[in-house]
């Protein structure tokens, strides 16, 4: 009888996750590379004549896992502010929110919109009681948008001083 991959553990499941992931990180550079003829193909452009390198892929690929990773230990903070968290939720969580952030990205609903909360509480049942998800939820909310509001105003004060800075001396 065989056993599911799934439920092999120890060694074994180790070394085969760890085999996975590096496959799936070895293809991420002919994964792009691919999608990129498929979109010129459907656009009927072929002047596409930039060479994207793997170094340059994995360089963007650790940054997006590491800026990723910062999100989920802000969420990590987010919810120790209202309920203790052990080792596996915290991993649970710098999981989860990328993954409801796609979600969120993905939909036609503006910034996702109640899909990215959905989808949040959805991952987060299986961990928190219904009243902790509920405020995770709205706290993380609130908190991507005071984000956004303060991003628009550092922005607009930084064009504002550059704008003034060229009208001085012009």
């Amino acid at each position: 009888m065989s056993v599911p991959v799934y439920q092999l553990g120890g060694i074994a499941g180790i070394v085969g996750l760890i085999i996975t992931i590096i496959l799936i990180i070895g293809l991420i550079p002919f994964l792009i590379r691919l999608g990129i003829k498929f979109i010129c193909k459907l656009w009927k452009s072929n002047d596409f004549s930039h060479a994207i390198s793997n170094d340059y892929v994995y360089m963007v690929l650790i940054r997006y896992c590491a800026a990723w990773c910062a999100v989920g230990l802000a969420l990590i903070i987010l919810v120790k502010a209202f309920s203790q968290v052990d080792l596996m939720q915290g991993v649970y969580l710098i999981l989860s929110y990328p993954i409801a952030w796609c979600a969120g990205f993905l939909t036609p609903t503006p910034n996702g919109l109640g899909i990215r909360e959905a989808v949040l509480g959805m991952l987060l049942s299986a961990k928190y009681n219904y009243e902790l998800i509920l405020l995770i939820t709205i706290t993380s909310r609130v908190w991507t948008i005071l984000g956004e509001v303060l991003a628009f105003v550092l922005f607009k004060l930084v064009y504002s001083a550059l704008k003034l800075n060229d009208e001085l001396k012009g």
